[in-house]
């Protein structure tokens, strides 16, 4: 019984190397993707921070303008207060 090898021209399809490679680029690409996508989300609460120190900041601008104009008791809690 002879063996036939198929040529060229009727093989189709990858082979096992091929397979391998591909399927490693592809799970690097999902890895980059995801840690890109944790990398933005720990990011994200540093920037809400930022805005609500920043509304602290103009309340607290607002008060000391306020204050000389008669408001001596601004609803603010007291830990906002600052000496001036």
């Amino acid at each position: 019984m002879r063996h036939v090898q198929p040529s060229a021209a009727n093989q189709c399809g990858f082979t096992l190397i091929e397979l391998m490679i591909g399927i490693t680029i592809g799970l690097m690409v999902v890895i980059a993707a995801i840690g890109s996508l944790r990398l933005r989300n720990s990011l994200q609460p540093s920037s809400e921070t930022v805005r609500l120190q920043q509304k602290a900041d103009a309340i607290f601008a607002m008060s000391v303008f306020i204050s000389p104009a008669g408001a001596t008791e601004l609803l603010l809690p007291r830990k906002w207060k600052r000496s001036v």
